[in-house]
């Protein structure tokens, strides 16, 4: 027969829990778990963390490294050609636009053409990375046509790389997000492959836009740019005896030759 019991607190008289003969076995296998392995029952919750998890206010108990003195981290580190850096700086310019011409022609029946063609050097890998690997140029698909002419890489060994045909791809202009009225406008995006400082990329690319588009021309060509220009030249064809206006601005140290023909 197996019996239950109620246990009552002779100070209270409160009545607790109940056990019976299992209970009691159980209780009896605890507490002989707690004679024989003493150290179970004192063992610090976090004893079983790694030494590099210690709570607030606690001893690490693994090996701090010493502190490194940036003034000698070079010196070690010399010579070894595991640490060159990516950006690392050059003795001149990032990047040298060796020719850079911009031609603006107006035919007589009203279509404008802009085409570009440049000769660009690149000296370091930052121009490659973060400054020339790509041409952007921003255009209207609804009035507008574009064609990318020339895109290859000459490389320092005298080697020329074409670009293959899917490294030109369209996506929107960052400035047309969340504007509806300039939503239509594309931009034409042209990476340049092979590249390694001393390269020359050589492109030529060409917008022609409808003639009932805007059948005149205006343009707005930079002369200063962020990097140095060994020949800029611009050139504008004005089918017929059309009058044509240059505003020019001044730009200080700049020696200006322009040529002038016909009207």
């Amino acid at each position: 027969m197996n019996r239950r019991h109620r246990l009552i607190d002779p100070a209270s008289g409160d009545a607790g829990v109940t056990s019976g003969p299992a209970e009691r076995h159980i209780l009896g296998i605890f507490l002989a778990l707690a004679v024989a392995v003493p150290a179970l029952a004192v063992a610090p919750a976090t004893s079983a963390l790694p030494a590099t998890f210690d709570t607030p206010g606690s001893v690490s108990s693994a090996a701090t490294p010493a502190p490194v003195n940036p003034a000698t981290a070079p010196a070690r580190n010399a010579g070894s050609g595991a640490h060159t850096r990516a950006f690392a700086a050059v003795p001149g310019p990032d990047a040298i636009y060796l020719q850079l011409t911009d031609r603006w022609a107006l035919r007589g029946d009203g279509r404008l053409i802009h085409e570009q063609s440049s000769r660009l050097q690149l000296n370091s890998y930052l121009a490659i990375n973060r400054g020339w690997g790509e041409s952007k140029i921003t255009w209207d698909p609804a009035v507008e046509t574009f064609e990318v002419l020339t895109d290859r890489t000459v490389l320092p060994s005298g080697a020329i790389v074409d670009a293959p045909a899917n490294a030109v791809v369209d996506d929107q202009p960052p400035a047309a997000h969340g504007q509806p009225l300039w939503s239509h406008l594309r931009r034409k995006v042209i990476v340049h492959t092979a590249l390694e400082p001393g390269a020359v990329i050589e492109q030529t690319w060409r917008v022609t836009r409808r003639a009932d588009a805007t059948p005149w021309l205006e343009a707005a060509e930079p002369l200063y740019l962020d990097i140095p220009v060994r020949e800029r030249l611009i050139e504008v064809d004005v089918a017929g005896r059309e009058p044509v206006w240059q505003v020019t601005t001044p730009v200080p140290g700049m020696d200006l030759a322009p040529e002038r023909h016909g009207t």
